[in-house]
């Protein structure tokens, strides 16, 4: 997708397929667009500068919201982060942090540290385990069982399930799965372990972070029909920590309604555990961040 603000009126967004064959055109009503960038919806992020405001825009160029980051600069670049907050790049030049309610501090500016006035763009390094590839490099199962594997990440995986006397204490890394995004392809998710017949086992999930990060991230999907994902979590203390849920969306996979969140959960003590209920439906963990991030010696 690339936002057109050069023609005359609006901005236009036009696709492009994987091999680079322009697709369709759209317009927009936004005055302008001097970065674009994905909202974790699927829809488009742009950064109006004429309005000081940043749009939240679908692919068929409709807004569906804006903030307003009055004063930010002529913005060059946009990144949304994993809080629903934004880094924008703009000319000056500098680097703002813009909240996710609107209004924004910098991060750095001058030069130095840049070279040069003009900033075209910026792009945000986040380290994520997407569970696409094990930390050795080898690709993902289709199905099999996960504990520790995942350690040198900063995570481990442990399962109690609701039925006696079985023995199965992982979690089942898996794919593609039953709430995929129908675009995500060959997506591979964590989730409850599969019966040996089909199926998945209920019960809990516990996630542990040995290093008690101050923050942890990552992607829930499941049906629609669940009113609440049941997940919870705790400091070193066993206190428990507030759970943030934001990006909430619902999208169609097959006859089903599945929803999306993006869990955050923040705590200055450190984040120890965290428990996901599978009681009576599954849930899929996938796109997992964990800050200060774990370096891999």
């Amino acid at each position: 997708m690339v936002a057109d603000d050069t023609a005359a009126g609006a901005v236009q967004l036009i696709h492009f397929d994987a091999a680079g064959v322009q697709a369709s055109t759209v317009t927009t009503t936004l005055a302008s667009a001097g970065a674009i960038a994905m909202h974790a919806s699927g829809d488009f992020l742009i950064a109006n500068y004429a309005a000081d405001q940043i749009s939240r825009v679908t692919a068929a160029g409709a807004t569906v919201s804006s903030i307003n980051v009055a004063g930010i600069g002529t913005m060059t670049g946009l990144a949304e982060d994993f809080d629903g907050t934004f880094y924008v790049s703009v000319l000056g030049p500098a680097v703002q942090h813009a909240a996710a309610a609107g209004g924004f501090a910098t991060v750095v500016s001058g030069t130095p540290p840049f070279s040069s006035g003009f900033l075209n763009d910026l792009v945000q390094f986040r380290p994520v385990n997407t569970f696409e590839f094990f930390v050795d490099g080898t690709p993902a199962c289709a199905s099999c069982a996960v504990t520790n594997e995942f350690a040198p990440l900063g995570t481990t995986f442990s399962f109690v399930t609701t039925i006696p006397n079985t023995g199965v204490t992982n979690v089942s890394l898996s794919g593609p799965n039953l709430f995929d995004h129908p675009s995500e392809g060959n997506n591979h998710t964590i989730t409850a372990p599969t019966l040996p017949a089909g199926g998945w086992y209920n019960g809990t999930m516990t996630i542990t972070t040995p290093g008690q990060p101050q923050t942890v991230t990552f992607r829930v999907q499941g049906n629609n029909t669940i009113t609440t994902f049941p997940i919870s979590a705790v400091d070193g203390q066993n206190n428990p920590i507030a759970i943030q849920r934001r990006n909430v969306f619902t999208y169609g996979v097959g006859a089903l309604t599945a929803r999306e969140e993006t869990i955050v959960i923040t705590s200055t003590t450190g984040i120890a555990t965290i428990t996901v209920d599978m009681p009576v439906g599954l849930v899929f963990i996938d796109d997992f961040v964990i800050k200060p991030a774990v370096i891999i010696p």
